[in-house]
């Protein structure tokens, strides 16, 4: 297992945890990839995983930069064509997954864009 794959595993325990239903995982098309895809009650959520081992590149989420975000919302949309699902509320979430000496930190943050 890739640590990009040990990440996405402990953001979808951490996820379910605090009562999200996990949907698909790793839903792949033309124009990018969507990590995790979950209800939040009523709500579906997208959910960007970004993990790291260290702070000296900056914090997980900086790596979201205004492409991957393009390719997101692209995926996004293909998602619910398939899915029929145009009028469902949505947000999109970021889920950061710090592993630094030996403990692992998560921070989640609702409604990135």
């Amino acid at each position: 297992m890739t640590f990009g794959e040990w990440g996405e595993r402990k953001a979808a325990a951490y996820l379910q945890k605090i009562g999200y239903r996990i949907l698909v995982r790793n839903f792949r098309c033309k124009g990018g990839e969507i990590d995790i895809i979950a209800l939040d009650g009523d709500i579906l959520v997208f959910v960007e995983v970004k993990a790291r081992q260290s702070l000296a590149c900056g914090a997980p989420g900086l790596a979201v930069t205004r492409e991957k975000r393009r390719k997101l919302q692209l995926a996004v949309q293909v998602y619910l064509k398939r899915i029929k699902g145009e009028m469902r509320d949505r947000r999109m979430d970021l889920v950061e997954i710090l592993y630094e000496k030996g403990r692992t930190c998560v921070r989640h943050t609702k409604g990135i864009f």
